[in-house]
């Protein structure tokens, strides 16, 4: 494998203007020379025969190395500081002011990759595609709290660089070809979506480029054909792209709000806002997001399709998994939703108190009773003691759980009795005697932080002001225990303020928690009034903004707002 030095002189050019090592002590190495950090094959990984990696000797050296090496060098960095790796860090630097320091150089080191990576054939585009994993592999774990080596600004370029690598993949004809033909290309691929969902999650994708990589991603997935995958492979494909369709957000015009990510998103940064003096830029970030939320939503549709065929052959986990993204996505579904519904009930015996809670909130979600799978789903959760329903709240899902008990309660009373006679109930053990619905009151929507609201929800608010309308912003239904997003004073009339998180990839599909919510609110008689984002942004003017808010208003109620000028 080429070193990178063999690459020409900008990269030399860049580093040498950086001063990296100026200012930084010359300790002892504690890296072993660069011909002894080659590679050991273990499985899916390589380990880095170094186990305390730090040496402020590399600085500047890191173009010398062969790119695979680079990548085993700041494997070895991360694990260094990580709580596994203190005690061979401890080792090799007992004081607390040498250990400040590597981690200093440590620091440096990462600034060097991410400069050589920024170069278009820089070291991560000369990784094999089966490497490609490990960069957000290693920008996950060096921005954990007890880590934080690489900068987000680092972690963020090095998934830039992972994007043109796995992009130059997907566009060469004789790359993608070999692509298909390699083995280990589904391995490499889900493992490259599972990292990546975790790195979005730090924040480690930019606004500019996360949805870039989600569509390269599912382009390489297609490329090569779902049916190459493994079903275990399938399930952690289509778990990261629901995450990140939490995370991006969905709809038609996913960056229709400049900067392309929701504001209560880790994703969210500042340099997005700059967009608005580029309108040029701007419009073709919205094209191209548009273009990979279509891929995407292609190949979570693909995904359905696959693992319909399949559905007989789940694992009792692997159905909890499929039934918690139909729940989550909103995409259509039905011949998977079928499938799963002539699997679960010999399953269920296989399925534990959280996987059967998991599967009957997502049939719940999709307003899909058949009777003997919720009868089948129903019963053992109503015959867990008071000790496995402790166990079914296991620690930092406590609220969720709650939540998902919540819904289904309120579904199965308020929509069951449509479809189902008799109808079955969660008993009052398993909710907690109330508690549970209580406990759960305003988590219809996954992370939503009362008082956080949207700037189309402040926008929106602002407008039914100066219309002289009363209202109150996101008070809890009681009877739902559910927090709707505006409330029209002395009146059944709800609005509901639709941004990206609340639809599917590509679509107008709305998630399977909001569907639920919505569905729940009109039988319960409230008047509920949908805004989705994609329709209020595209109104350009105040006066057009009041007109349609009192249209949509009107059409859906016997309310009449005044959409004249003040």
């Amino acid at each position: 494998m080429r070193a990178l030095g063999a690459w020409g002189s900008a990269g030399r050019r860049a580093l040498a203007g950086a001063s990296l090592g100026a200012g930084l002590p010359r300790y002892a190495t504690l890296l072993p020379p660069p011909g002894a950090l080659a590679r050991q094959r273990e499985g899916d990984g390589f380990s880095a025969v170094s186990p305390v990696p730090l040496a402020a000797s590399l600085l500047g050296q890191l173009r010398e190395l062969p790119p695979g090496d680079v990548l085993a060098v700041l494997k070895s960095l991360v694990d260094a500081f990580s709580p596994s790796g203190q005690a061979h860090l401890d080792a090799a630097a007992p004081a607390k002011s040498e250990q400040s320091f590597a981690r200093e150089a440590s620091k440096r080191l990462f600034e060097e990759a991410v400069v050589l990576a920024d170069h278009p054939e820089g070291w991560v585009t000369a990784l094999r595609f089966d490497e490609l994993w490990y960069i957000p592999h290693i920008c996950v774990l060096g921005r954990r709290t007890d880590t934080q080596v690489p900068s987000i600004n680092h972690a963020r370029r090095l998934m830039g660089a992972t994007d043109r690598a796995v992009r130059a993949h997907v566009d060469s004809p004789t790359k993608l070809a070999a692509l298909r033909q390699a083995t280990s290309a589904p391995v490499s691929i889900s493992n490259l979506c599972m990292w990546t969902m975790q790195a979005g999650k730090l924040g480690a994708l930019s606004s500019t480029n996360a949805h870039r990589l989600w569509g390269t991603l599912a382009a390489a997935a297609l490329g090569v054909g779902v049916g190459a995958f493994r079903t275990r492979e399938l399930c952690k494909m289509l778990h990261a792209y629901t995450r990140a369709q939490a995370l991006l957000g969905g709809g038609p015009d996913p960056l229709s709000e400049l900067g392309g990510i929701p504001t209560n998103s880790p994703m969210r940064t500042r340099p997005g806002r700059a967009l608005a003096d580029h309108p040029d830029r701007t419009q073709w970030l919205v094209e191209r997001a548009k273009a990979d939320g279509r891929r995407c939503r292609q190949l979570m549709l693909a995904l359905y399709g696959e693992l319909a065929e399949r559905a007989p052959s789940l694992t009792g986990t692997e159905l909890s998994r499929v039934a918690w993204s139909i729940g989550v996505s909103g995409l259509p579904a039905q011949p998977l939703l079928r499938a799963l519904a002539r699997a679960l009930p010999a399953a269920t015996p296989s399925l534990s108190a959280a996987e059967a809670c998991t599967c009957l909130w997502a049939l719940c979600c999709r307003g899909y009773y058949p009777r003997d799978v919720i009868a089948a789903l129903v019963a053992p959760l109503n015959a867990l003691d008071a000790v496995a329903v402790r166990e079914l709240f296991i620690p930092g899902e406590i609220s969720a759980r709650r939540a998902q008990l919540s819904a289904i309660d309120l579904a199965l009373r308020h929509e069951g009795p449509w479809a189902l006679r008799p109808t079955p109930e969660l008993s009052p053990h398993l909710l907690g005697l109330g508690e549970g619905m209580a406990a759960g009151a305003s988590k219809f929507s996954a992370g939503m932080v009362p008082g956080a609201s949207s700037d189309l929800h402040l926008q929106v608010s602002a407008l039914l002001s100066e219309m002289s309308t009363a209202h109150e912003n996101e008070p809890t239904i009681a009877s739902l225990g559910c927090v709707v997003d505006v409330l029209l004073t002395d009146s059944p009339v709800v609005l509901e303020i639709l941004g990206p998180t609340h639809y599917a990839f590509g679509g107008t599909e709305i998630t399977g928690s909001s569907a639920l919510k919505l569905r729940l609110l009109r039988l319960e008689g409230w008047l509920v009034v949908e805004l989705p984002y994609y329709e209020w942004n595209a109104l350009l003017s105040v006066q057009a903004r009041r007109e349609y808010l009192a249209g949509k208003i009107a059409g859906n109620t016997d309310r009449a707002l005044d959409a004249s000028v003040p």
